[in-house]
């Protein structure tokens, strides 16, 4: 594989484990039914989201 797909793929598994970890709280609350605490953890994902792909 060359060195261009390795980073790439690298790349896209670690954004998509940042999305996983970042909204998981969110898909949590809302399968449980706490549809409040669900809204406030999408916009602490959002955050996590943005910090990390801005570095």
């Amino acid at each position: 594989m060359s060195s261009v797909r390795l980073q790439a793929r690298t790349l896209a598994v670690d954004v998509v484990l940042m999305v996983v970890a970042g909204f998981a709280p969110a898909i949590a609350m809302g399968l449980g039914g706490w549809s409040n605490g669900a809204n406030v953890a999408i916009l602490s994902g959002l955050a996590i989201f943005i910090a990390c792909m801005g570095g």
